[in-house]
């Protein structure tokens, strides 16, 4: 096999150094608020569970599953870009690059999820809007 140096010439300038300190610093942030989130998301469940509908739970379980997913992925990229940028580790770079790529492809399916949800949501207020008018006939 070639080796990687000899078959690509990517390399890391001083601004695209920069570009992803801050994207890493941002990540962290944002990674760091998400999971504050998740737990404020999870106690609502919890108090749901006592004192809510269960409709009401199942949906504060789901949003705090998909929260600490993204949150996860980005908090997982951050710290491995800060690590490979400190350390000149390619090893830490690749595995932060492959957590932002799972956050994009964890959107991506979400995305996909949500536009056929909506889409039956349409079909089904259609029918309903429909059932309501009064036909002209």
């Amino acid at each position: 096999m070639e080796n990687l140096s000899e078959k690509n010439n990517l390399t890391v300038s001083e601004m695209i150094r920069n570009y992803l300190e801050k994207a890493a610093k941002c990540g962290n942030f944002l990674a760091i608020v998400g999971f504050i989130a998740c737990g404020l998301i999870a106690l609502s469940g919890i108090i749901l569970l006592f004192y809510g509908r269960a409709a009401n739970v199942l949906t504060a379980i789901i949003v705090t599953i998909i929260s600490y997913f993204i949150s996860n992925y980005l908090f997982q990229f951050s710290k491995r870009v800060k690590s490979a940028l400190v350390s000149d580790s390619q090893e830490d770079f690749e595995e932060g690059i492959k957590n932002l790529k799972s956050l994009f492809t964890f959107y991506y399916y979400l995305t996909i999820v949500y536009l056929c949800i909506l889409a039956v949501a349409i079909v089904y207020f259609v029918i309903f809007v429909s059932r309501l008018i009064p036909s002209f006939e």
